[in-house]
Formats: structure tokens, sequence, C-alpha cells
């Protein structure tokens, strides 16, 4: 991370944070459910007001569907990404330049159903989101996908972790 500076012009009564300024190849990089999730703003860099993360989804990868302590806004930089909403909603399919918000409580997830990597960019808010996917991941050896072979994960370890950073993971449904 390149130097930050103080920011003398918060508004009155809020503390002044850091300037933060990241560069694409920076910031902790974790492995997550076949993903790869480079974390650029933490929630203590930001003051607990949001985090902010690059997620690369391989063809065919998906989140599993969850509820957060938090809203989650999502852009679509490259490729596609189908997402879900709630239990009776339709899914909505994104592409390049979309955006959908989450209000905090929504059960929702995603998945790349194309044959194409997808990146978006996710916002978290209020921050906390890069605390989970730090514990639940593994950090990258590499800023590329990982292999099939290099992450695994422990459905009972991963609720664990999810309900210690106000996130419920829930099964899929089956038709």
């Amino acid at each position: 991370m390149t130097t930050l500076q103080k920011d003398e012009g918060a508004p009155s009564g809020m503390p002044a944070g850091e300037t933060v300024v990241r560069r694409g190849n920076e910031g902790e990089a974790v492995w997550f459910m076949g993903g790869l999730y480079e974390i650029k703003a933490t929630s203590a860099e930001t003051n607990g007001e949001m985090s902010i993360i690059r997620i690369s989804f391989a063809p065919g990868g998906s989140s599993p569907p969850h509820i957060h302590d938090c809203g989650e806004t999502m852009f679509i930089l490259d490729g596609s990404l189908r997402v879900y909403r709630g239990e009776d909603q339709e899914p909505v399919d994104l592409g390049p330049g979309d955006l959908v918000y989450f209000p905090k409580g929504t059960l929702e997830w995603a998945e790349n159903n194309s044959d194409t990597v997808t990146h978006a960019l996710a916002i978290y808010s209020p921050g906390g989101m890069d605390e989970f996917f730090a514990e639940a991941g593994k950090p990258a050896a590499k800023r590329e996908l990982p292999l099939a072979s290099d992450e695994a994960f422990d459905e009972k370890k991963l609720e664990e972790i999810a309900a210690r950073h106000g996130l419920e993971v829930r099964p899929k449904a089956t038709d």
C-alpha cells in the first residue's frame, strides 16, 4: 500500500481518517470457494465504514446462499454473473458495468454461469467482510484462480467462521 495521508476534511464530529491508496497488485489476496478475493480496503482502514473486495469468479463458480449484517453493492467489471435475491425472486443476469445492491439481511448469492472468468468489485457497508474472507479463505499463493487441489473447505468450519462475522450461510435449494 502506498503512503497514507491524514484526511483533515472529515465532517464535524467525525474522526478524520487516512486516505487509502492501494495499487492493483496490492492488498491481501485469498482463495475462497474456488474464487480469488483481493482485499482492496479493509474495515480498519475505513474506520469501519466499508470493506472493498475485488472478486474473481471462476467459470461455474458461485457463492453459497447467505445473509449478512451489512449491505452489499456489487459492480461487474467484466464477464457475467447471475445473482439471486430472496427465496422466491427470479435471478438477474448482470454484465460489464452493471451494479446490484443487496440491503442488510437479504438472502442472496451469485454464480458465474459463463465459460470465462468474471471480475466484480464488492463493497460491503458497514465494513467487516474483509475479516471474514481473511479468516475463511486461504492465502493465495498467486493472484490467480486456485487450482481445485489448492482449495478445500469444511462446511461446518465455514458456518462457525461465518457466525463470528455476522454471516449466515444456507444450503442451496434443490429442484
